[in-house]
């Protein structure tokens, strides 16, 4: 039998807790690289209403996660880069995500919500499927790392604009 689809790279860390506290660098890509939340006017990345969206619900995992905090974030034409807080507390009752879960709950509002958008020809049509399958993450481990993702962050619509020239 002949697999024509390449295996794809495990990218978490192998028997890592991922709903314990921590600081967490995600980048989630738009499936295809497709850019479908802005553009780049004057040498400054500009959101459109999809990324206005998509801002609007990473905003909203605070709201839907008990002790999850967004840190940092940028939104670029084809992917998002974000800093997720898990500061997990005693409270009893209350099961702690992992940040699989997060990043699911959130593909798939920002999917709903786009396909709404989409369907009232708001968004740019999309094929298949808005999001890429998985997603890179990276377990921050101190200070010095978590300001480097921050600068990285801060300066990645610099470098889209010098890519794009």
């Amino acid at each position: 039998m002949n697999n024509t689809h390449p295996k794809r790279k495990i990218l978490r860390l192998k028997n890592y807790d991922y709903s314990q506290n921590g600081m967490y660098y995600v980048t989630i890509c738009i499936n295809n690289k497709n850019r479908l939340l802005g553009k780049i006017e004057d040498e400054k990345f500009v959101l459109n209403e999809a990324g206005k969206m998509i801002e609007c619900q990473l905003q909203n995992i605070e709201n839907k996660f008990q002790n999850v905090y967004v840190d940092y974030f940028i939104i670029m034409p084809d992917h998002i880069h974000v800093i997720i807080e898990k500061s997990n507390v005693d409270t009893v009752g209350h099961e702690d995500p992992t940040l699989p879960e997060i990043l699911q709950w959130y593909k798939s509002i920002t999917t709903h919500e786009y396909l709404k958008g989409v369907k009232e020809g708001i968004f740019q049509p999309y094929y298949k499927k808005l999001w890429q399958k998985s997603y890179y993450e990276h377990v921050i481990r101190n200070e010095r790392e978590l300001e480097e993702i921050r600068k990285y962050i801060q300066d990645n619509p610099i470098k889209e604009c010098i890519n794009d020239a």
